[in-house]
């Protein structure tokens, strides 16, 4: 069976009717949770570059009729060498691209408003605030 927090995602997910999950963090838990807390048929991306290993269960897999996919969003190391002398020149400032800090509790109006298309900047939940 899976985790607890595994089985609270899933059952999110499915009450959402969310059918794809992209892990970005690249972190071994996130990408375990995602594993384990993806809905029957669903897809599964990973975006972040997590270099720890995690379990896969092909059984649970099969049956489930998952698909999990990899995604390289950048040339390594050259793009990160690109960007610093970008940022070292004042011509990309990354900080103009995030909204100021929310609270964890207005997640869902951050998503409506992601939604609809009306975000200006991306998002940055704090559950700190």
């Amino acid at each position: 069976a899976a985790p607890p927090d595994a089985q609270e995602t899933e059952a999110l997910f499915e009450h959402y009717g969310v059918t794809t999950s992209f892990e970005c963090a690249g972190l071994a838990t996130t990408t375990q949770l995602c594993l384990n807390a993806a809905p029957p048929g669903s897809l599964i991306k990973l975006v972040g570059l997590s270099t720890e290993d995690v379990a896969l269960n092909p059984l649970r897999f099969a049956r489930r009729e998952l698909d999990l996919r990899g995604a390289l969003i950048y040339e390594h190391p050259k793009d990160f060498a690109a960007t610093i002398d970008l940022v070292t020149a004042g011509k990309l400032k990354p900080g103009a691209t995030t909204s100021p800090p929310q609270p964890l509790e207005k997640v869902g109006e951050i998503l409506e408003t992601m939604a609809a298309g009306k975000a200006s900047a991306k998002p940055v939940i704090s559950p700190h605030l």
